[in-house]
C-alpha cells in the first residue's frame, strides 16, 4: 500500500480500486489534453509501473482510455465524464470443429512382407514423420 492509501485507511475512508484511481487520476490531471505515461501515472499514485501499464492496457480494451503511441511510450487519456469500468468486449466465438470419421486402416501383418514392401514402408513413414 502506497501513503495514500494508508491516509485514506487510517481516517476511515473506503479506497477506490486502483482502477478507479488511475482513470481519476487521468481525468483530472491538468495534462489531460496532452495524455500522460504510464510512469508519470505510477510515481504520482504510488502504484508499481508493471501494475499501472497492466490496468492501463485493461481500460484500453474495455474503452475507459485511449493512447497514442510518443516514441517508446504511450500516452494515456481518459475517455468519458464519469468513471464506469465496463465489461471486456466478447472474443471471437471459437471456430466449430467438425470431426470426420477416418476409415480403418487395413491390417497387415508385418511378418508376412516383402523386403520391397517393408523398404517402401519404411521410406513412406520416413517422410510422414521426418
Amino acid at each position: 500500500m502506497n501513503s495514500i492509501a494508508i491516509a485514506l485507511k487510517t481516517a476511515g475512508v473506503k479506497t477506490p480500486p486502483q482502477t478507479q484511481r488511475i482513470w481519476t487520476h487521468l481525468h483530472d490531471s491538468p495534462r489531460a489534453l496532452i495524455g500522460i505515461p504510464s510512469k508519470e501515472i505510477s510515481k504520482a499514485l504510488g502504484i508499481s509501473n508493471g501494475n499501472v501499464s497492466s490496468l492501463l492496457s485493461g481500460m484500453a480494451r474495455r474503452g475507459m482510455v485511449t493512447y497514442t503511441v510518443d516514441g517508446r511510450s504511450r500516452r494515456y487519456k481518459s475517455v468519458g465524464a464519469e468513471y464506469d469500468l465496463r465489461p471486456l468486449a466478447a472474443g471471437k466465438p471459437a471456430a466449430a470443429v467438425t470431426v470426420v470419421p477416418v476409415a480403418a486402416p487395413a491390417k497387415f501383418d508385418l511378418d508376412s512382407l516383402t523386403v520391397r514392401e517393408a523398404r517402401e514402408l519404411y521410406n513412406q513413414l520416413k517422410r510422414m514423420f521426418s
